[in-house]
C-alpha cells in the first residue's frame, strides 16, 4: 500500500536554535502477517480472546536527502531508500472482520538512510 509521513523537527545547533526542518516522505510498502495463535482462550486456560502475530514488511520510501545527512548543504533533492522490518505483536479481534494490532518492529536493513531513529519501534494499527 501507499505510505505518507510528514516530519517536522525543531533544529538545534551548537550555540542556539536553528530553523526548523520539515519534509514529506512518500513511498510504498508490502507486508505479510502470520497469526499462529489467533485466540489464546482456545489453546490456554485464559480468558484472552486475542492472539500472537508475526510481521514482515518491505518499504520503498522517497526521502529528502537533507534528512539523510542534515549536516551538509550539498544534499539537495530526494533519494529512494529500501527498508525491511520484522517483528511480532498481539492481535485483538474487534468483531468479524476488524482487529487491533500492537506490534514491536525492528528495521533490520540497518540503512544509514532509515527514517526510523531506533529499534524496536512500537506500531499500533487497525485492520478491516
Amino acid at each position: 500500500g501507499g505510505r505518507y509521513s510528514y516530519y517536522s523537527h525543531k533544529g538545534y545547533v551548537v550555540g542556539g536554535p536553528s530553523s526548523p526542518y520539515r519534509t514529506h516522505i512518500w513511498g510504498a510498502s508490502a507486508f505479510s502477517q502470520i497469526v499462529p495463535i489467533p485466540d489464546f482462550s482456545k489453546v490456554l486456560p485464559v480468558n484472552i480472546k486475542g492472539g500472537i502475530l508475526f510481521h514482515a514488511e518491505y518499504e520503498r520510501l522517497l526521502i529528502d536527502r537533507q534528512r539523510i545527512n542534515p549536516f551538509t548543504t550539498s544534499s539537495q533533492g530526494k533519494a529512494w531508500v529500501e527498508l525491511y522490518l520484522i517483528g511480532f505483536g498481539y492481535r485483538q479481534r474487534l468483531g468479524e472482520k476488524a482487529a487491533l494490532n500492537i506490534m514491536l518492529l525492528w528495521e533490520v536493513s540497518k540503512s544509514s538512510f532509515s527514517p526510523y531513529p531506533q529499534n524496536p519501534m512500537l506500531r499500533v494499527n487497525f485492520t478491516i
